[in-house]
């Protein structure tokens, strides 16, 4: 579908028209509240916006793949939720046939080696003794073993013998360990030593800035979003990734609706384009880009 901004259109606002409710409830305040159900397959699925974050992501991979050191192999990518961190891995490790684990608090070592193994294609064996050199054999197979990504590292740190057990794998093959965790993890795990002496690259995930937000908006829409909509979906974002997708799924929702190719601020002022549950109040879009 044209991106592009169409023309021929008057400057007064449309009300968006929702299939669930014939009229309009307003609330207390007299802003138009409506709720709307989101398709699983908006936007552009094949796009991945290069953002701030995933270059920053991908500077660190090269400086890992630089390393001076054999045993260096591990990066460390930190930040607070909502930020992309698990999508940017997801897509690397589609991209490089790299093994993506997601930690989980009931880990223990053999049970981190059992995930590996059926993520590597193979059946976990029923005796504990044998999956640490069953999983090494899986991952020798290639001539370059490939790398693993270990998100929501800080559900492994109840145990410290499943990050080491990762590292011991890592140290024998030599491939990049990419740890993933909340911001602050660092911290964490610069007391144990035997993991954080051999972090060769730290990369800090941020909030989206202005220019990461038209980029997503260009990449993933299949609706054309004008800049002033543009721009208040990135103040109610708070630079979260995350909201500023479900934003854009929620405005090509409405436009499809509505028969609309075009969506300007104004279209949408008063409805809910950003629900954060622990606000006390919803962001609502505002005319003027005030609450």
């Amino acid at each position: 579908m044209n991106t592009g901004c169409c023309s021929g259109r008057g400057t007064a606002a449309r009300k968006p028209r929702c299939r669930r409710k014939k009229t309009a409830r307003r609330s207390s305040a007299g802003r138009l509240s409506t709720t709307l159900i989101w398709r699983s397959n908006s936007m552009r699925t094949t796009v991945f916006a290069k953002t701030s974050n995933v270059e920053r992501f991908l500077a660190g991979i090269t400086e890992v793949e630089k390393r001076g050191a054999a045993e260096a192999c591990l990066m460390l990518v930190e930040g607070k939720p909502g930020l992309g961190k698990t999508m940017v891995a997801r897509w690397w490790a589609v991209q490089q046939g790299a093994i993506y684990l997601r930690a989980k608090t009931t880990w223990t070592p053999n049970r981190a080696l059992a995930n590996l193994i059926t993520e590597l294609g193979g059946s976990p064996s029923r005796f504990n003794s044998d999956l640490f050199n069953d999983a090494l054999a899986l991952m020798a197979r290639d001539e370059t073993p490939p790398a693993v990504v270990l998100d929501e590292v800080e559900h492994t740190l109840h145990d410290s013998k499943v990050l080491e057990t990762f590292r011991d794998l890592s140290d024998l093959l030599e491939f990049p360990l990419i740890l993933i965790g909340m911001e602050g993890i660092g911290r964490r795990l610069d007391r144990h030593e035997q993991i954080s002496s051999r972090i060769a690259r730290r990369v800090k995930f941020e909030p989206a800035t202005p220019e990461d937000t038209a980029l997503c908006v260009k990449e993933k829409a299949e609706v054309a979003m004008a800049e002033d909509l543009v721009a208040e979906l990135h103040r109610l974002s708070k630079g979260k990734i995350r909201s500023v997708l479900n934003g854009i799924a929620l405005v090509e929702n409405i436009a499809r609706r509505n028969g609309w190719k075009e969506v300007k601020l104004a279209d949408l002022r008063g409805l809910e384009l950003i629900h954060d549950w622990r606000a006390m109040r919803p962001g609502l879009v505002n005319r003027n880009g005030k609450k």
